[in-house]
Parts: structure tokens; sequence; C-alpha cells
């Protein structure tokens, strides 16, 4: 006798689970996103992402004590695990654990989640600029702050009635140039700065040739750098391809140390 079985789940993987409770997620059926994502744990308990991914499920359904246990567990198994310390600290906040919410959120942003930056900037009561610090002048008191990535990096000098910010653009070459002008920065959505018109300087360290700029920001190149992620910058010939990290510290540090003028 023959029988016909429909419906066959004998044999499926914690990935295949996985991805049944994204499709589940996607189309907000959250419950059923949690039973998918909770067979695959059972099969991996250390699948990490889904203890992410179950928890973000457990928050649309208001499980914020449900969703900080998961988030916990997916930090226990990735300790570097940005999403997990950033939802967290939503799942805090809405239970109105507000000292536990900025510390995820200030974890997520060391972590170089550039969102969490607003929240801590929001809610919580934490001055982000103070780690940016490098140097305090004994006598006038002013303070020097740097930040940024290896391409491009900024400068914010604060003294007791002025303050100034800037930004460095550095790019190698292969030969030597003076007198060399023409800056560029290419952004994610295709957006630029293009200083055609500054002057870029030329020095030597131990990968050859470097071409640098130096120069302070517009308002709206202010407002590009802290929302926009850099793809890549020229310096007079010389361009440079900006990896993922590179991008992601330079627009987290953009957003604390560069501040937009008031009018």
């Amino acid at each position: 006798m023959c029988v016909l079985i429909t419906n066959l789940t004998y044999g499926q993987t914690a990935e295949e689970y996985y991805n049944i409770a994204n499709n589940k997620s996607d189309s907000k059926d959250y419950q059923g996103a949690i039973e998918n994502y909770t067979k695959a744990i059972e099969l991996n308990p250390n699948y990490s992402v889904a203890y992410v991914n179950r928890g973000d499920a457990k928050i649309k359904i208001q499980d914020y004590q449900g969703a900080i246990a998961d988030f916990s567990k997916a930090i226990e198994l990735n300790p570097k695990n940005s999403d997990a310390y950033y939802n967290r600290g939503v799942s805090n906040s809405k239970l109105n654990q507000k000292e536990s919410a900025c510390l995820d959120w200030i974890k997520a942003e060391e972590l170089g989640d550039t969102d969490a930056y607003d929240l801590i900037k929001q809610y919580c009561k934490v001055n982000l600029l103070d780690r940016y610090l490098s140097d305090t002048d004994k006598f006038s008191g002013e303070k020097t702050y740097y930040g940024g990535g290896t391409v491009v990096s900024f400068m914010k000098v604060i003294g007791k009635k002025n303050s100034a910010q800037y930004v460095s653009v550095y790019a190698n070459g292969s030969t030597l140039n003076y007198g060399c002008y023409g800056v560029s920065i290419l952004f994610e959505n295709g957006k630029k700065i293009v200083r055609s018109k500054e002057k870029v300087d030329t020095d030597y360290n131990n990968s050859g040739w470097q071409y640098k700029a130096f120069f302070t920001p517009t308002l709206n190149e202010i407002n590009l750098l802290k929302t926009l992620k850099i793809v890549a910058v020229k310096l007079y010939i010389y361009d440079v391809n900006v990896d993922e990290s590179d991008s992601n510290t330079i627009l987290k540090d953009a957003k604390i140390i560069l501040t937009t003028p008031k009018k």
C-alpha cells in the first residue's frame, strides 16, 4: 500500500527552517516566524543570527522580555554582534529600562552601528565626543578631538569662545607631484563633495607618496558626511575605494565629531 504524504518536513536543516522563518517574518507572520526560528535553534543551538531574528520577531509581538533573552544569547555566542546590542537596547527602552538601553546602544555604536548614535543622542545623557579627545592645551584649555577612518578623518577644536572643525582626505600615489589641486568624495547614493580648487599636499611615508587635503566643511558637506556612507575618494589624479568597515567608522565618527553650525 502506498501512502502519499504532503507537506513533508522530515530532514529539514536549521538553515531551511531559518529561511522559512525569514519569509514568514517578511510577510508579517511573526508567530510563524518565531516557531521556525525555534526549530532552527533546536537543530543548531549556536545559531546566533537565528536568536537575533527571533528576538526581532518577539519585539513585533511586544514580547520584550523574550526578545531580551534572545538578544542576550546572541551576544553570548557572538559578543561583536552590534544588531543584538542595538535591538536589546530597543527592548529595554520599551520596558522603560533606560540605563540598560543606553548601555546597549553605546556598545552597538562602539561596534560600528551608525544608527545607534541617533538613539544615544536622543535618549542618553552621554557625551560621546569625550572618547575622541586627543589633547587639552594646558594654558588655554582648548581641546582637540580626532576621529574617522584611514581615508577620511575629522578634527574638532573647541576653545572657550570659538570652535572649528576640519576634514582630512588621504590617498597614496605612485609618483611624486607638487602643486596639486582637486578633492572629490563619492557617497553611496552617487552624491559627491567636489572641491576642484582645493590644495592637495604631498608627503612621503612607508607606503610611498601620500597625498592629503585638509579643509573646513560647509553646512551641506557636513550633512552629507553625517548621513551617507563614503565609497571612494579622489585627490588630484589618485582615487581610493573605501571598504565597508572604514566607511562605517567614518560615518559613525562624523555623526559625533561634526556639528551643524547654527544659522
